[in-house]
């Protein structure tokens, strides 16, 4: 979980530098476990808490809408888990 936000972060900071500040594309970190799920991982839940993110914020993959990218062809998608 922290290397998908982290991962996100990089890439989108990446892209900011290459393209002068256009923000022509998102970057969304997915985590890898349905939001159900998470009250059991209470390391992650810890670690959230004290960094300051809000867990509701976050995407996870009962949340995303994978059918959509066979309907829009422009989106381009690199899932990290």
């Amino acid at each position: 979980m922290v290397a998908a936000i982290c991962h996100a972060w990089l890439l989108g900071y990446r892209q900011k530098e290459k393209e002068g500040g256009s923000e022509r594309a998102v970057v969304v970190p997915v985590m890898n476990v349905m939001r159900g799920s998470m009250w059991k991982l209470k390391q992650a839940a810890w670690l959230f808490h004290h960094a300051a993110l809000d867990a509701n914020a976050l995407l996870f993959t009962d949340e995303v809408p994978f059918s959509m990218f066979k309907i829009y062809s422009d989106f381009t998608r690199l899932l990290i888990y």
